[in-house]
């Protein structure tokens, strides 16, 4: 096989790559296929994020809330990377198929709040008031670039749900 022959050879396998890369990225951040759905996408995703993490509380897991932080801490690099692959893809600065970042700014939230059905499905109603008006910062974090205007919208919504429960409960 001469060099054109390899050449190609090379070329198909980074096609072949970057299809596989975007196909994960589609899959990330649309929550699995979530975003999909025909209403509402962003409103499912945050619904199951907040039975998964209420389901996840429920079990006797050492150091839960540890898992919980590393668990977020993870996902911010994936959620900023998929959706901005795919965004990017879809040549859309926001698409409302991409609800990784709403999965995220909800379990963001749970990282506040005292572990009682009520403050979950309170902090469920908060994060989507939060993310549907947007107060300030979170309408200034929502025009930055790609997908960390996507994700950092989402991470203030849920900053001020969890931290409105947090305070509502010390009080």
């Amino acid at each position: 096989m001469g060099i054109s022959g390899s050449l190609g050879k090379k070329q198909v396998e980074l096609k072949a790559r970057s299809k596989a890369a975007l196909a994960s990225a589609q899959f990330i951040s649309t929550g699995f296929g979530l975003g999909y759905l025909p209403l509402a996408p962003g409103t499912w995703a945050s619904a199951a994020a907040a039975v998964f993490w209420y389901a996840v509380y429920q079990l006797p897991i050492p150091h839960l809330f540890i898992f919980h932080l590393v668990a977020v801490g993870l996902l911010i690099p994936i959620a900023w990377i998929s959706g901005s692959v795919f965004s990017d893809h879809l040549r859309s600065k926001d698409p409302s198929i991409i609800v990784i970042d709403e999965i995220l700014g909800q379990s963001f939230c749970y990282l506040f709040i005292p572990l009682n059905a009520a403050y979950f499905i309170a902090g469920f109603l908060l994060f989507r008031l939060f993310d549907i008006v947007k107060p300030p910062p979170a309408r200034q974090a929502e025009r930055l670039q790609s997908g960390l205007g996507i994700m950092l919208d989402d991470l203030v919504a849920g900053f001020y749900a969890g931290a409105l429960i947090w305070l509502f409960h010390a009080s």
